[in-house]
């Protein structure tokens, strides 16, 4: 019955009942042959045959292969999740801090920004204190180079009219 170099089997449906004792995937029968090694061990009479036994062991052995697949796989979804769940309160975690330094940023500036208006209001009036004391001092020379004038004007005339009275005297 090899068709191909292959066994009967491993073609088609066969290869679906063969793996997985059942006719169809959404059925829940086991198929002829599985049946018939279900029937078999139910009944001692007639030992099982040895390509049956083979397949048999073949196809628990695939399907524990398939069983350890599947739980690497789910415990790798496991770890996907928890590595997600992670993932997700860490990006949580950086929005907060991030939220939470822009807001300490924020009030660092209104504060800087408070503190140089303090400073500049300072400055002005600083500056506003200047100038009137160097326009005083500007004031007071004035009024000091006007009364070192008059004083030099005065003195010119005293030794104006002093050589008027000496001239007079002679």
């Amino acid at each position: 019955q090899k068709r191909n170099g292959r066994s009967p089997h491993w073609e088609g449906g066969n290869a679906f009942t063969t793996l997985y004792g059942r006719t169809s995937p959404g059925d829940g029968s086991l198929s002829g042959a599985a049946s018939r090694a279900e029937g078999r061990k139910g009944s001692k009479s007639e030992p099982p045959e040895p390509c049956e036994q083979a397949e048999a062991t073949e196809a628990k052995a695939r399907l524990q292969a398939l069983d350890e697949e599947l739980k690497k796989y789910e415990k790798e979804n496991d770890t996907l999740k928890k590595l997600q769940a992670h993932a997700k309160q860490a990006e949580r975690d950086i929005a907060r801090e991030r939220e939470k330094l822009w807001k300490e940023v924020e009030a660092e500036r209104t504060a800087l920004h408070a503190e140089f208006d303090v400073e500049r209001a300072a400055l002005r009036k600083e500056r506003k204190r200047l100038a009137e004391v160097a326009e005083r001092q500007r004031q007071q020379l004035r009024e000091e180079r006007e009364a070192v004038e008059e004083r030099q004007r005065l003195s010119d005339k005293a030794e104006q009219l002093e050589e008027e009275m000496r001239e007079k005297e002679k």
